[in-house]
Parts: structure tokens; C-alpha cells; sequence
């Protein structure tokens, strides 16, 4: 079963915490990219961020998406596509 399973429509949630999808229509996609996302949001539900993968379209494996920080590379991996 989805993580999200019941839950309203245009939302995603996982261990009972809420993430809103209704943004994500207007991200522009990459035809080479995998665009896929994950969303996570803090314990009070008033911050949140977004990972899109950059991998290539139909690779293999996780998710993910890597930025540059002053301390150096961050690296974010994850299972499955929230907007699905």
C-alpha cells in the first residue's frame, strides 16, 4: 500500500504527517531529468522542503538530488515519487 493511502486528494503522508502537492503542476520538467519528488515537512507543519530528483529519466534505483552547502556536498535519497 501507498504511504499516502487515504489520504485527501492533492496530499501525500507518511507516518501521519500531511505534505501539499498542489504546487508541483506548475514545476517545469526536464525531458532527460526524473523529476521525480519528495517532500518533507517539520514537526509543526509550517516548514517544509522539496527534493527533485536529478537523476535521468527511468534510471534505477533511489531517488535522488545532491546540492552544494558551505560544509560541501548534501545528498538526499529516497524510494518512491510522492507526486505518483
Amino acid at each position: 500500500m501507498a504511504p499516502w493511502a487515504g489520504s485527501p486528494p492533492g496530499m501525500a503522508a507518511r507516518d501521519g504527517t500531511a505534505f501539499h502537492l498542489e504546487m508541483m503542476g506548475s514545476m517545469p520538467k526536464q525531458a532527460d531529468k526524473c523529476d521525480a519528488i519528495c517532500m518533507i515537512a517539520d514537526d509543526q507543519g509550517d516548514n517544509d522542503v522539496t527534493f527533485v530528483c536529478q537523476k535521468p529519466r527511468n534510471h534505477e534505483g533511489l531517488h535522488e538530488e545532491k546540492s552544494a552547502q558551505d560544509s560541501g556536498i548534501v545528498t538526499v535519497t529516497w524510494e518512491f515519487d510522492f507526486a505518483e
